[in-house]
């Protein structure tokens, strides 16, 4: 619950000990906010200019008994020091919150998502939504774009999860399933991951549905991959002769080799050639082409594979929550 500061429920000469957010203290604002163990002196008419919410808390200033801080009242939220930090430098320092300028964390994006749903401020949901759906694509050119990039946490992966699960944006957990597939295995797997002084872990729906997808897209992939193998590529349009057969028997061992020792399929890597291969352009675009295909396949079928609604339906949903794509070109990495 949210709270006007009065004598009764907060000590002014305690509140003046709490450590003030120096980069969100203005010395000209009008409303101290007391957070966890911050507190944070900022504008109430830009406040109450934003969110509907807010504004009616504000408004029950002018009727409450106040306790003041250096000439301010003070009203209380129930949220930590750090994530309301986040939420504030996203209305007060736009910068702070704008992918162009700098790298933002999965812990500003999940902040500022909740706060913004909480005080009902679409543009800044709208936001966070877009950031998070930058490092989780719905389709697969945008992924060969973003990449599996390694600065993206492995530990925030189930955070992404429950995130998303909270906040309807069902699009984000394909490929966040898939991760998880990928990179929780283990004890991790059972007791989950610590984050935010909380043990995170799947619900037990969604531990079933990545197990038995899991064990689907091994088996898929292996079988596609062991087919191909045997196939070896026939002699048909080839231009190389010898040399060519040769590159294409080696390719196809390094091929089944990999999926052996890792059986789930790759969405992000490029197939090229071995170094020194002496394949013909024919048989190079035919490979190329088996490659790109069964990337597709997989891709296409995660939804499915974790009990979900199909990719169009999920881009429908995206569009929806974010409106225009063209209108946002931010991608972040966390």
């Amino acid at each position: 619950m949210h709270s006007v500061a009065t004598p009764q429920s907060m000590n002014t000469a305690s509140l003046a000990t709490v450590e003030r957010a120096e980069s969100l203290w203005f010395s000209d604002g009008n409303i101290i906010i007391h957070a966890g163990s911050m507190i944070f002196r900022v504008y109430r008419g830009m406040l109450a200019r934003q969110s509907p919410i807010l504004e009616k808390i504000l408004d029950a200033l002018k009727l409450a008994n106040n306790e003041v801080l250096d000439g301010c009242p003070v009203i209380h939220i129930p949220f930590g020091a750090l994530e309301t930090a986040y939420f504030l430098a996203a209305i007060f320092d736009p910068n702070s919150f704008d992918s162009l300028l700098g790298r933002i964390s999965f812990d500003a994006i999940a902040a500022v998502l909740r706060l913004s749903e909480t005080y009902r401020i679409p543009a800044l949901r709208r936001k966070a939504l877009i950031l998070l759906s930058s490092v989780y694509p719905t389709t697969l050119g945008e992924l060969g774009r973003a990449g599996l990039n390694p600065s993206y946490c492995r530990d925030q992966i189930l955070p992404v999860i429950h995130l998303a699960r909270a906040h309807n944006a069902d699009w984000i957990l394909p490929l966040a399933f898939y991760r998880f597939c990928l990179e929780m295995t283990g004890p991790t797997l059972r007791s989950g991951v610590e984050y935010g002084g909380a043990q995170v872990v799947l619900s037990a729906a969604d531990t079933e549905a990545c197990y038995d997808a899991n064990i689907a897209m091994r088996t898929e992939n292996l079988e596609q991959t062991w087919a191909r193998y045997q196939a070896r590529l026939p002699d048909g349009g080839c231009t190389g002769g010898g040399p060519c057969r040769t590159s294409r028997f080696r390719e196809s061992d390094t091929l089944m080799q990999r999926v052996i020792a890792r059986p789930l399929p790759d969405l992000i890597q490029r197939w090229e050639p071995e170094a020194g291969s002496n394949l013909c352009p024919a048989c190079r675009a035919d490979m190329q082409d088996w490659h790109r295909k069964r990337k597709q396949a997989a891709w296409d079928d995660l939804p499915r594979l974790f009990g979900l609604r199909d990719w169009n339906f999920l881009n429908k949903l995206k569009s929806q929550a974010l409106g225009d794509p063209e209108d946002d070109e931010d991608s972040v990495t966390f």
